[in-house]
């Protein structure tokens, strides 16, 4: 008799369990106040769901020095920390450090003057 009684013990806890379970699925979702004031209703749809949004531009000092509007990032950034950018690698030491980040080894003398001495030299 005592194992029927724990049998019934253990659906009478389950049952109480899924009952609970199925009220707080059932219950009011009201986000508290300080979620309501920095979640839109769109931002709580799942990130694929959600609508592509162009983000403002960060106000910059230096406005010359900003080729593409990710260039305002990442100025934005640096200025914040009180740096600035550095100055525009001449045209061997950008070949030299573009040829090693993509595949390894640097360039010869040869392809190097090559690079340098492109007369297509503004498409880059």
């Amino acid at each position: 008799m005592g194992l029927g009684n724990e049998e019934n013990t253990k659906k009478a806890c389950l049952a109480g369990l899924l009952g609970l379970s199925t009220a707080a699925a059932l219950a009011d979702d009201k986000p508290i106040d300080s979620e309501v004031k920095a979640a839109s209703p769109s931002s709580r749809l799942p990130y694929g769901w959600q609508g592509v949004q162009t983000p403002a531009e960060p106000a910059i000092n230096q406005k010359d020095w900003v080729r593409t509007p990710i260039d305002a990032f990442v100025l934005a950034k640096l200025e914040a920390k009180g740096l600035k950018p550095s100055p525009d690698a001449d045209r061997a030491t950008f070949i030299r450090r573009a040829d090693l980040g993509c595949m390894g080894p640097h360039p010869t003398p040869e392809e190097t003057a090559a690079f340098v001495t492109d007369i297509f030299a503004g498409r880059l």
